[in-house]
């Protein structure tokens, strides 16, 4: 887990260390990369079977 004020330094040290995994292949590899940042959410129920389950936190 990272702190949400660390994030720009784990996004740093992410893209430089897969930049230069992707130099180590070829110096002419260079593909598009997606990062996904996801935030925990406790009790959250995207599509919650049991209608008892469902919370205002439902998205």
């Amino acid at each position: 887990m990272v702190r949400d004020d660390a994030m720009p330094n784990v996004l740093e040290m992410g893209v430089g260390a897969v930049a230069v995994a992707f130099k180590m292949i070829s110096d002419d590899y260079k593909p598009l990369v997606t990062f996904s940042v996801v935030n925990k959410r406790h009790q959250a129920r995207a599509f919650p079977v049991n209608p008892r389950d469902e919370t205002r936190r439902a998205m």
